[in-house]
């Protein structure tokens, strides 16, 4: 057995086993102190337990690492499923709340400790409860964006590619538009239009990331139209949106998977600016880059504050791109065939 492929299994075991080792947690949760949510975390954790180990999730998970042939795409996926696993299990995890203040006098700007692993911050709550919480909500964010810009690049490529000729001409000229005006700029613009809340930077993430994939898809749609059994299936007469939909775009899935997961490290470092500048994400949310922001005086006495989520953010960022490559090599060995890999 491959060593990340076990350690990914006792990894996913980890939630389950920390109620055995935590009876007073595992008593509050089963005898409903602490909500419906939290029981159905634990029936979550005690399945996914079993089902690294057993059944089609444990096929599923080998199958993963087999199609990763190098070592560092193997460990991009075992930083990727850590770093999940962590934000969704953040309750079962942890044993303060994030939002529990603490003795302003006597609790703030602790060190690390047993008691607080990641030390407290200015108001004396837990900051490892705050990082794994905020993981939640980053992670949330940047995949949704993500997930919206490459419903948009992916529609606006393919229609460019199918359709060719004039709707092609202005499709693109649209993309090379919107890609005349610097991202960042474009950004900070709707970001200071909207209101800061989760939902509005997934908007703004998302509607301002698609252009690169539009391009990626229109140039693997042109590729794959001039195929032998497309042009057979026009012959038989299969209609256009059909052929395009059950056999064009299924075969352009590769790169846009891959593109995807290159995608989201980026998208992470948008939200972090964002919250950064106090244009993202506001209390009572939690994400790593507003956690950034509250330790930005302090980074001299309390290093922590800072430094704590800025590392979660390049363990994240350094997964995903790991994980991106290695999809681009297990999709398509010849690596240039994806197009030019934009940073």
């Amino acid at each position: 057995m491959a060593p990340l492929l076990f350690l990914t299994r006792v990894l996913l075991t980890v939630p389950s086993v920390g109620l055995v080792l935590r009876p007073r947690m595992a008593w509050a949760i089963l005898s409903g102190e602490r909500g419906g949510g939290a029981r159905l975390l634990v029936v979550l954790a005690l399945v996914m337990a079993v089902g690294a180990w057993k059944g089609a999730g444990a096929r599923w998970l080998k199958a993963g690492y087999a199609h990763l042939t190098e070592p560092t795409a193997r460990a991009g996926l075992f930083l990727v499923i850590l770093l999940h696993a962590a934000a969704v299990f953040a309750p079962l995890l942890t044993s303060h709340s994030p939002v529990e203040l603490g003795d302003t006098v006597t609790e703030r700007y602790l060190a690390p400790s047993w008691d607080h692993w990641m030390g407290t911050d200015l108001l004396g709550r837990d900051l490892y409860s705050r990082v794994l919480h905020g993981a939640r909500v980053t992670l949330a964010v940047a995949t949704l964006s993500v997930i919206l810009s490459v419903v948009i690049g992916t529609t606006l490529g393919a229609a460019a590619g199918w359709s060719g000729g004039v709707v092609d001409a202005l499709l693109m000229r649209f993309t090379d538009l919107v890609l005349a005006f610097p991202r960042i700029f474009l950004v900070l613009l709707l970001a200071a239009l909207t209101t800061p809340s989760p939902f509005w930077i997934v908007v703004v993430l998302g509607t301002t990331g698609w252009m690169g994939v539009a391009r990626l898809v229109r140039g693997s749609v042109l590729q794959i139209r001039e195929q032998d059994y497309v042009l057979a299936a026009r012959t038989v007469g299969v209609p256009p949106l059909q052929l395009l939909w059950k056999h064009v775009l299924p075969a352009a899935v590769a790169p846009i998977v891959a593109a995807a997961a290159l995608r989201v490290g980026n998208t992470i470092l948008a939200e972090s600016f964002l919250s950064f500048l106090g244009l993202g994400i506001t209390d009572p949310n939690v994400s790593w880059g507003m956690l950034i922001r509250g330790g930005r005086h302090t980074m001299l006495d309390a290093w922590w504050v800072s430094t704590f989520p800025g590392l979660a953010i390049v363990v994240t960022v350094v997964g995903y791109n790991l994980l991106g490559d290695g999809l681009r090599d297990a999709y398509d060995r010849r690596l240039g065939e994806l197009g030019p890999r934009e940073d």
